[in-house]
């Protein structure tokens, strides 16, 4: 069996069929996240229609869309811890050259458990707008647009996660040293 639609107008049923159920499939399951749940699922459509010529489906064309569409969130998913362990190495990378002497009486296995320990005790949006800027390197002005929310409280947001990170990693250093 091959692909269900042979032309633009074909595809456009089938997009409209489908669309908001496999948003929902993606968000549900895997993201639960809307807006990276629709450009997983564009994504998904996008690699459809591009290979259209070359897709032989052997079970049902909706089967193979969501599926599609899962193996599509797993790729993102694993992107994105790769991403975030990075950018987590790259920051106690530039927190041992700060403070050497941390590096000295703490091995960076218990430093870095500590940072996601504190990384936890975070409310979870501040977490999240700390993350985009630390993590993904987002400027203040692209997080606020990205979440809908002014400058100001992404500046205020990451001071507060700042102040915070840095009263646990001190506490936590202190006793245990």
């Amino acid at each position: 069996m091959s692909i269900v639609f042979q032309n633009i107008e074909d595809y456009k049923k089938f997009f409209q069929l489908h669309y908001n159920g496999l948003v929902n499939f993606v968000y549900s399951r895997y993201l639960q996240d809307w807006d990276e749940a629709r450009d997983i699922v564009q994504s998904t459509f996008m690699k459809i229609w591009n290979n259209k010529d070359r897709i032989d489906i052997s079970i049902s064309a909706k089967s193979y869309l969501y599926q599609a569409a899962k193996n599509t969130a797993l790729d993102h998913i694993r992107k994105y811890k790769s991403k975030i362990n990075v950018h987590l190495e790259e920051d106690l990378t530039r927190l041992d050259r700060v403070e050497p002497e941390v590096q000295q009486d703490a091995d960076s296995y218990f430093l870095r458990t500590k940072i996601v320990e504190a990384l936890d005790a975070l409310k979870p949006k501040t977490r999240q707008i700390f993350e985009l800027h630390k993590f993904e390197g987002l400027t203040y002005d692209e997080i606020a647009k990205y979440m809908d929310i002014s400058k100001r409280t992404v500046e205020s947001n990451i001071a507060r996660a700042l102040v915070l990170l840095r009263d646990r990693l001190r506490e936590t250093l202190k006793n245990e040293i």
